[in-house]
């Protein structure tokens, strides 16, 4: 923290305007980190499938402490890397799929619209998946190991939530 600190108000000083943040794995989260910190936004990654098979299982609340906690550092939220795996056979039973990927995406929006905290943005995580961190993140991108887009994924990402006019 105390070297984060330095960076952050080393940065502040050349450029007072600059947005600093440091970005947190929301899954593994602890909130008592931000308690030292300073940061002008609170950001994540997010990968739900890691603790759920199906996205309907992810709790109406799963995202409330984050956006309680940046509510009261009084700073916007940001989600760096979102994600859901494309598996045919993805844990006892359930499957993953385009559509899948993309009602996630709505499923995150629900999640957090009820927030008062501001969503500075958000952002798929992988434009292309990465075998090589295992089958879960194969066919995670945006794009399939083909390279051809995932349409329906790439059309919910486009109109699912206007952060125009946001300044990050």
């Amino acid at each position: 923290v105390q070297i984060y600190n330095g960076i952050y108000e080393t940065i502040k000083n050349k450029c007072p305007d600059c947005i600093v943040y440091p970005v947190f794995q929301y899954e593994q989260f602890d909130p008592t980190l931000t308690e030292r910190m300073k940061l002008d936004l609170l950001a994540f990654t997010s990968y739900p499938f890691a603790k759920y098979s199906d996205i309907r299982e992810i709790p109406e609340d799963y995202y409330k402490p984050a956006l309680e906690l940046a509510a009261k550092l009084k700073v916007k939220i940001a989600f760096t890397e979102l994600g859901w795996t494309h598996l045919k056979e993805f844990r006892s039973g359930y499957s993953s799929t385009d559509e899948v990927q993309e009602a996630f995406i709505h499923r995150f929006y629900e999640l957090i619209d009820d927030s008062e905290t501001e969503l500075a943005f958000a952002s798929w995580g992988l434009l292309h998946g990465v075998p090589q961190a295992g089958e879960e993140w194969a066919e995670m991108g945006l794009y399939d190991q083909q390279g051809e887009a995932k349409p329906l994924l790439m059309n919910a990402l486009l109109h699912s939530k206007n952060t125009e006019g946001s300044p990050y």
